[in-house]
C-alpha cells in the first residue's frame, strides 16, 4: 500500500470523517487510536500511518499533517500554548504589581515613621535644655508658646561660640525656634495655611529655618503647668509655670494610595481631633511628653 490509490473504494467523505476521528484520537492516547481503527478501514489507515513517512493529502479535506516522529505543532496546540503562557504571564504580572504596591506603601510608612522619630528626637533634646541658665543671670526661658510654635532661649556658650555658658543668651545658637516657617503657618496654629503638608523646621540664633521633617500635616504643642493643668496657649505670666511640653505631630505620606481612604480621626495630647481627611494619603500620629527640667520653678 503506497498511496491513496490503494485504499479501499469508499467515498472521500467517509475517509475525511475517519481521518478526523483518527487525528482526534491521537490526543487521547494510543487506547483511543485502537478504538477508531477497529475494522478493516481503520486497520488500513493505521497501516498507512505506520508505513508512510511523508505527508498524506486528501482533496478538500485535510491540508497537511506530519507523520509520527517528526517535530512540529498544530495550530490548535500553538493556540493552547499561547493561552496557557498568557495566563501564566498574567499571573506573574499580577503578583508583581501587588508586591510592588505593597512595597511602595510600606516604604512610605517607614519614611513617615523615620521622619517623625528623627524630628521629635531633635526637638526633645533641645526642649529639655530650654531655660538653661547656669549662673542665674541670663534670663533664659520661653519666649513664645503657641499651639503651633515653641521658642526659647538658653545659655550654653560664650561670645566665641566655642566655650561654656557666659551668663547671657546673646550668643550663637542660644535662641531656638520650632514650628513651620511663617510662610507656611502665618497664625502659628500648627496647621499649614495651604491645608496640605509642609516641612517642620528649626531655627537657631535668628538664622534661616532648617528642615527637620517633611510632609508634616499638623503639629501641636501642649504645655503642662506646675499645678498639673495644661493649655495650648499659656499667657506670658504662665511661661514660668511650664514644666513639660507635649508634642503631637501628624505626618502624611508623600504619595497617594488609590486602594486606601483615610477615614481615621487623630486625637492630640490636648484632646483636639484632626480629621477625618477622607483622602488617599496614609498618616501617622506620634505624641511625646518632654520634661523641661531647666525652666524656672516657683
Amino acid at each position: 500500500m503506497n498511496g491513496l490509490q490503494d485504499w479501499p473504494s469508499h467515498s472521500a467523505e467517509l475517509y475525511c470523517e475517519r481521518l478526523w476521528l483518527y487525528r482526534r484520537s491521537l490526543r487521547k492516547g494510543w487506547h483511543g487510536l485502537r478504538m477508531v481503527v477497529a475494522g478493516s478501514l481503520g486497520q488500513s489507515i493505521l497501516h498507512l500511518w505506520k508505513s508512510v513517512g511523508n505527508v498524506n493529502r486528501m482533496s478538500g479535506a485535510i491540508s497537511a499533517y506530519r507523520a509520527a516522529g517528526n517535530s512540529g505543532f498544530t495550530l490548535v496546540e500553538l493556540m493552547i500554548a499561547m493561552v496557557v503562557s498568557g495566563l501564566i504571564i498574567g499571573a506573574i504580572y499580577s503578583a508583581y504589581t501587588v508586591q510592588q504596591a505593597t512595597y511602595t506603601v510600606q516604604d512610605q510608612v517607614v519614611e513617615m515613621q523615620q521622619n517623625l522619630r528623627a524630628a521629635l528626637e531633635q526637638v526633645a533634646r533641645e526642649v529639655r535644655m530650654a531655660g538653661l541658665d547656669p549662673f542665674g543671670t541670663a534670663g533664659a526661658g520661653l519666649t513664645l508658646a503657641s499651639p503651633g510654635r515653641l521658642s526659647f532661649t538658653l545659655d550654653r556658650t560664650d561670645d566665641t561660640g566655642n566655650g561654656s555658658a557666659d551668663g547671657d543668651t546673646n550668643d550663637a545658637n542660644e535662641a531656638v525656634d520650632f514650628g513651620f516657617s511663617p510662610a507656611d503657618d502665618a497664625d502659628n496654629d500648627g496647621i499649614p495655611d495651604s491645608g496640605g503638608a509642609a516641612i517642620f523646621r528649626r531655627q537657631v540664633g535668628g538664622g534661616g529655618y532648617q528642615p527637620l521633617a517633611e510632609s508634616i500635616q499638623a503639629v501641636e504643642f501642649n504645655y503642662i503647668l506646675a499645678d498639673g493643668s495644661s493649655t495650648t496657649a499659656p499667657s506670658l505670666a504662665q511661661y514660668k509655670q511650664v514644666r513639660a511640653v507635649q508634642i503631637s505631630m501628624l505626618a502624611r505620606a508623600r504619595g497617594v494610595d488609590r486602594n486606601f481612604t483615610d477615614t481615621n480621626s487623630y486625637r492630640t495630647a490636648s484632646g483636639t481631633v484632626w480629621g477625618p481627611y477622607n483622602d488617599n494619603f496614609r498618616r501617622r500620629l506620634l505624641v511625646v511628653t518632654i520634661q523641661c527640667r531647666n525652666l524656672e520653678m516657683e
